[in-house]
């Protein structure tokens, strides 16, 4: 018996948990102030995700591989389509940058407001992943077509004007690294330019979280005041769902939680109310198992807030029915294992914000099929089946 994850894969995997787990295990253990502002307890339990790196090696040599799905001639990620999607995402872009600035998200009426912003909020994944796809074809071919760059340079504008959340600067970072793909194979000294790439990054999406949740000018007023500390404001960003693991393993109400479960599935046939035209019904808070999340975990309350529990905070939520994410962890990652691409530290760090933590993030929201969480994962899969399929 042999593992199928690759030692590759499972270095990007051992990164995740210690960027998102580890790091703020050993953080806040020694200091609970860092998260007062969440409802935890029994901080030492957090130490027993130690112990999973070892857990998914051992279920992967248990579980059988099973024989991929051949779809052949699969081009979502490549061809003229790419072009016209990125001039259609640009144009609107520019339309509700007009019409919103860059406050569009929380001054507009969501997702469902009109068909326009359904359309760009698709693009919006869409060229999320295509990143993925152009990573993996980097590194198997190093080669890159002519057109290419021009279209990434409109997806980097586009994602400017639109620019809502604090991961949209990761993925203008990929698009840039993809514009001058030598930066992924950088060795040596040279990574350091690397790290300080990561590190003007890495402030930069602290900012823009904090902006999109205070406003730009008081963000600008927090972030350069004399009590401003970058070291816990960063612990509490990754924290999250870290903290969510740790709240479920001494507050678990498995009822409530399946309860919103599905709640969550059923505001599916709402989505498809939306499509069809009728306006979108009524919400009971909470809606989701994002926000029920948030409103567990935190001890502030925001009338919209949500909070990604993560895999762990997932599979302790629905336990014992969760087990099954544990499948779906061993497939993802063979999925990924099967791509059998060669990274340095750069492709490593930008594969695992790409690929494992968004697809490991919420997985019990998946029960939705119409959700953008649930697009979003499926196009990730997709474009590390299309591109294992094409460069492999």
């Amino acid at each position: 018996m042999k593992n199928h994850i690759s030692k590759n894969t499972f270095k990007t995997y051992i990164g995740y948990l210690f960027i998102f787990y580890f790091i703020p295990q050993i953080f806040i253990f020694f200091d609970p102030s860092i998260i007062s502002s969440f409802k935890v307890s029994n901080i030492e339990n957090g130490f027993i995700i130690f112990l999973f790196p070892s857990i998914i090696l051992v279920l992967d040599l248990l579980i059988p591989k099973l024989n991929s799905i051949k779809i052949y001639k699969t081009s979502f990620f490549s061809g003229k389509k790419v072009m016209i999607f990125a001039l259609v995402f640009l144009l609107l872009s520019i339309y509700y940058y007009i019409k919103y600035d860059l406050t569009f998200r929380h001054k507009g009426a969501g997702m469902s407001s009109d068909y326009l912003l359904i359309i760009l909020n698709f693009l919006n994944l869409y060229f999320n992943c295509l990143i993925i796809y152009k990573f993996v074809r980097l590194h198997q071919n190093k080669t890159s077509e002519a057109n290419e760059h021009i279209i990434y340079i409109i997806i980097i504008i586009g994602n400017i004007l639109t620019l809502n959340s604090s991961l949209q600067a990761l993925y203008i970072g990929g698009y840039f690294f993809l514009l001058f793909p030598k930066l992924f194979f950088l060795k040596g000294l040279k990574i350091i330019y690397f790290l300080f790439f990561i590190l003007i990054s890495l402030l930069g999406i602290i900012y823009i979280g904090i902006a999109n949740k205070v406003g730009y000018e008081v963000a600008q007023e927090l972030v350069f005041s004399s009590t401003y500390r970058i070291d816990r404001i960063v612990i509490q960003r990754i924290s999250t769902m870290h903290i969510s693991f740790l709240y479920y393993l001494s507050h678990l109400d498995i009822e409530q939680n399946f309860s919103i479960l599905w709640q969550e599935f059923m505001y599916t046939f709402d989505n498809l109310k939306i499509l069809l035209g009728y306006e979108k019904g009524l919400r009971s808070d909470p809606w989701s198992i994002n926000r029920l999340n948030f409103l567990n975990i935190s001890k502030y309350y925001n009338i919209d807030a949500g909070a990604s529990p993560g895999f762990f905070g997932s599979v302790v939520m629905m336990f014992p029915v969760s087990i099954l994410l544990l499948f779906y962890k061993v497939c993802v990652l063979r999925l990924i294992s099967e791509c059998r691409i060669k990274m340095n530290i750069i492709g490593r760090f930008l594969f695992m914000m790409l690929t494992i933590y968004p697809v490991f993030m919420t997985p019990n929201s998946l029960v939705n099929p119409l959700s953008l969480y649930f697009i979003y994962v499926l196009l990730i899969l997709t474009a590390l089946h299309e591109s294992k399929e094409r460069f492999t």
